[in-house]
């Protein structure tokens, strides 16, 4: 289950790596609320190990079982990509429209972010 008032409150100022913003801070301009309310549920096909990022309106989730997720604000997902279980082997980075995914087989791999198509992969010849 990912906790979504969290990542709804990182999606509206972008969290596009696993620490935030691309100078790794982990600080967001807005307080969390003193009382977090889970505005929506999402149940991947197998434990999320990674940090979910967003970036374009959306929720980036990699699931153990080999699944990338793409979720809009309000949780229904958009699509989702089937790759093989245990493939993650780095987090997830959204950038110009992009997610960037290492794979534990040796490529990286980068996604349309609005429609989860493979944009290009690069086989760099051990994990990413």
């Amino acid at each position: 289950m990912i906790l979504a008032a969290a990542l709804v409150l990182a999606a509206a100022q972008e969290w596009p790596t696993y620490h935030g913003g691309y100078g790794l801070d982990g600080a967001v301009e807005t307080a969390p609320p003193d009382a977090p309310a889970r505005l929506w549920r999402f149940k991947a096909d197998g434990p999320v190990e990674q940090t979910p990022v967003s970036g374009g309106g959306r929720v980036y989730v990699a699931a153990a079982k080999g699944a990338l997720h793409a979720l809009d604000l309000a949780g229904a997902e958009v699509w989702t990509v089937k790759l093989d279980k245990d493939a993650f082997s780095s987090p997830l980075l959204y950038a110009d429209g992009r997610l960037f995914v290492g794979l534990a087989s040796g490529a990286l791999v980068a996604f349309d972010a609005a429609t989860g198509k493979e944009a290009w992969r690069a086989d760099v010849g051990a994990a990413v």
